[in-house]
């Protein structure tokens, strides 16, 4: 908890100041970097959550197979499959799994909105998301869901840049991870509809 007001203090020095310090780049990734750190480290301490023992106990299950047995075995989606299997060769550390797995999605949606926010407003954002308890939800327990989110989150800024390929892969990439992410389709439609992109943060949301 001390942290995390100390991270608000710091963030409000960002929001209420005109100073040049506050205002540039390497502020800003300080800032993006200590709340990084916080989420990765506020995830591996956490008690570990039904879902997430799956998931850890499935990691030791195929790092001794094959990809496609991997897949061919599993009930879930080939991306999120064929990610553990490749994090598998790598550790089956569950402060591994579970460090890299929420970096991951951090890193994700600091990537999406690069791309239609203001740099040095992105912690202010990020965090709105570390106070959610829905978030830590993702990260931690409905993994799969965590990464599908992320990825809606591109496909609606490529929606927003008009990229309508890129959307559609990065929808792709979004289902393998879990099916409910098929349901991005319906901005796609909408935008090829000539939709508000309102409409299309209602329906994200």
């Amino acid at each position: 908890m001390f942290y995390y007001y100390l991270l608000l203090s710091f963030l409000f020095l960002n929001l209420i100041t005109d100073k040049s310090l506050f205002q540039s780049k390497f502020y800003t990734n300080i800032l993006l970097i200590c709340m990084a750190i916080l989420t990765v480290i506020i995830s591996v301490v956490n008690p570990i959550t039904a879902d997430m023992r799956r998931y850890l106990s499935h990691l030791n299950i195929v790092e001794n197979i094959g990809l496609f047995d991997a897949i061919a075995q599993s009930r879930w989606e080939p991306g999120f499959v064929t990610f553990q299997w490749l994090l598998s060769k790598i550790s089956t550390s569950y402060v591994f799994f579970i460090s890299i797995t929420t970096l991951l999605i951090v890193l994700i949606i600091i990537s999406a909105l690069k791309r239609i926010v203001p740099y040095d407003k992105i912690p202010l954002i990020i965090f709105g998301y570390l106070s959610l308890f829905s978030f830590y939800s993702l990260i931690n327990n409905v993994l799969r869901q965590g990464f599908s989110v992320a990825f809606l989150l591109i496909m609606l800024i490529c929606l927003k840049k008009n990229k309508y390929m890129l959307a559609v892969t990065f929808l792709i990439i979004a289902v393998s991870f879990h099916m409910t992410a098929i349901i991005g389709a319906i901005l796609i439609i909408s935008h090829k509809m000539n939709f508000s992109f309102n409409t299309h943060i209602y329906i994200f949301l």
